[in-house]
């Protein structure tokens, strides 16, 4: 009698063992999948950001270009070059 009774303990202590762990268990996937989630909102504004950093120097780019050609212009219509093998002599017009 005794050890029926001890048996019928140990298996519902193992039931009950058997439920926490799953609960557990799927505790810690829910966890992973919502860090997942988040992770992935986060790649997708870091991707929209650097997306507009690269507009925004691309745009630089092309004024940087811009300003070096307007100042090669000024300096064309205001000196001329006599270039040798090595040498560069600016001259003022």
């Amino acid at each position: 009698m005794r050890f029926t009774r001890l048996g019928k303990v140990l298996e519902n202590l193992l039931i009950v063992i058997f439920i926490i762990v799953i609960g557990v268990l799927i505790k810690s996937f829910y966890d992973n999948y919502s860090n997942l989630n988040n992770l992935h909102q986060t790649k997708e504004k870091m991707d929209k950001e650097v997306a507009k950093e690269k507009k925004e120097i691309n745009h630089l780019k092309k004024s940087v270009n811009v300003t070096n050609s307007t100042i090669e212009e000024k300096a064309r219509s205001q000196y001329y070059m006599l270039k040798d093998n090595e040498t560069i002599i600016i001259f003022k017009k």
